[in-house]
């Protein structure tokens, strides 16, 4: 038997089915996939070329990346594939979660890591990966326009949340379900965003400790965290008066409590898709 994943509904939560490896999942069934992208004190990223004999073999691709097995979550799965793929060691803490992908059987989890890096600290795996190297992010969209590189379509959105300096440390519970995202503005702490998704379809946003913080840096966060949560339908945004005019220029409505939104899924379409 191959290697065998827990199986999650559309809501990301896990049902009592497992499923292996090149096995066709059922409609509306997904699986929990990996991938990971170092970023080095320059803001150049470390990135490696896939052995012939896997898809996409011979091209070049993110620092690391990989399917959840049965038991793990994407966070543990992206520390095991740097250490297994790369040799790296990282720790939980250091995983900074920019997107969810929810493509047509698999709910892709994007993890950035920014930490100073030299290629003599890497040991590859040989039956995983040919090369690795360091470049700068510029470089990667002539890699992909000549065929070296792999096309994955949240490229501009890495590249925009790596030049706007806002910075994400999530804070887990027990099931290791995002709850606090303590947020980094240009190096300086400036607040806790509080998360609720204690609900069916929807997600409410406590933005209260930022409140005092630009409004295009407000509207970028609440955009990274959406694009985290691309299973919810509604999002709430606890009512503050100072930014309810401003956040209906994005889409968000009046309600009595709460400024609401109909999640666009999907904003940034799958690989595969």
């Amino acid at each position: 038997m191959g290697e065998i994943f827990d199986i999650y509904n559309g809501r990301r939560k896990k049902i009592n089915l497992t499923h292996e490896r090149g096995v066709k999942l059922p409609i509306g069934a997904y699986r929990l996939v990996v991938h990971v992208w170092i970023i080095d004190n320059n803001g150049d990223v470390v990135i490696q070329r896939r052995i012939k004999n896997k898809s996409y073999g011979g091209m070049w691709d993110c620092s690391a990346g990989g399917c959840a097995t049965t038991g793990h979550n994407t966070v543990v799965t992206a520390v095991r594939e740097i250490e297994e793929e790369i040799g790296l060691n990282i720790e939980e803490k250091e995983l900074e979660k920019i997107l969810t992908l929810k493509c047509s059987d698999v709910l892709d989890d994007i993890y950035i890591v920014r930490k100073k890096i030299d290629l003599k600290d890497i040991m590859i795996q040989k039956e995983e990966v040919m090369d690795v190297k360091i470049i700068s992010i510029d470089e990667i969209d002539d890699m992909v326009k000549d065929g070296t590189f792999i096309k994955y379509n949240y490229l501009n959105k890495l590249k925009e949340i790596l030049k706007e300096g806002v910075k994400f440390k999530n804070i887990y519970n027990e099931e290791n379900v995002i709850k606090e995202i303590e947020v980094v503005v240009k190096e300086k702490k400036v607040g806790k965003v509080k998360i609720d998704n204690n609900f069916t379809n929807s997600i409410v946003i406590d933005i209260e400790e930022i409140e005092q913080l630009d409004l295009k840096v407000i509207k970028s966060i609440i955009d990274r965290i959406e694009l985290m949560h691309p299973e919810f339908e509604i999002w709430k945004i606890k009512k503050n008066i100072k930014i309810v005019k401003q956040l209906s220029e994005i889409g968000y409505i009046e309600k009595e409590n709460y400024l609401e939104k109909k999640c666009e899924l999907n904003r940034i379409k799958c690989l595969r898709e």
